[in-house]
C-alpha cells in the first residue's frame, strides 16, 4: 500500500491494471480511509466507467462513509449506484436496503 502511494507521488500518469485500482479502493475502505478510496475511484470512473467492479467499489465506499458517520456522502454513493449502475447486483442491494428502512 505504501508502495502505491510512493508510486503515485512519483508518477504523473499511472499505468497500473484497473483491477489493482479496485483492490486499492477496497484496501483504503478497509483501513478507514474513504477519501483516498474516493480519489482512486473517481479517477477510475473517469477512465473506465463501465468496468466490472465499479459498483461494488462504490458500495464499499458508501459503507465506509456510513461507518464513519458521513451520512451525506453515504447517501450520495447509494444514489450513484442506483443511477449509474441500475442493473447491478449492488443497486438491487441498495434498493432492498432502502425499502427495508422505509418499512420500519
Amino acid at each position: 500500500y505504501n508502495i502505491y502511494e510512493e508510486y503515485s507521488r512519483l508518477t504523473k500518469h499511472s499505468k497500473l491494471p484497473a483491477e489493482l485500482y479496485l483492490r486499492l479502493i477496497s484496501i483504503n475502505c478497509a483501513m478507514g480511509h474513504p477519501e483516498k478510496a474516493k480519489s482512486i475511484l473517481t479517477a477510475l470512473m473517469k477512465k473506465k466507467p463501465h468496468l466490472p467492479g465499479i459498483s461494488t467499489s462504490l458500495l464499499k465506499l458508501a459503507n465506509t462513509y456510513r461507518e464513519k458517520g458521513m451520512q451525506s456522502k453515504y447517501k450520495l454513493c447509494l444514489h450513484m449506484i442506483c443511477t449509474r449502475y441500475p442493473d447491478s447486483p449492488e443497486a438491487q442491494i441498495v434498493r432492498e436496503s432502502l425499502e427495508g428502512e422505509n418499512v420500519t
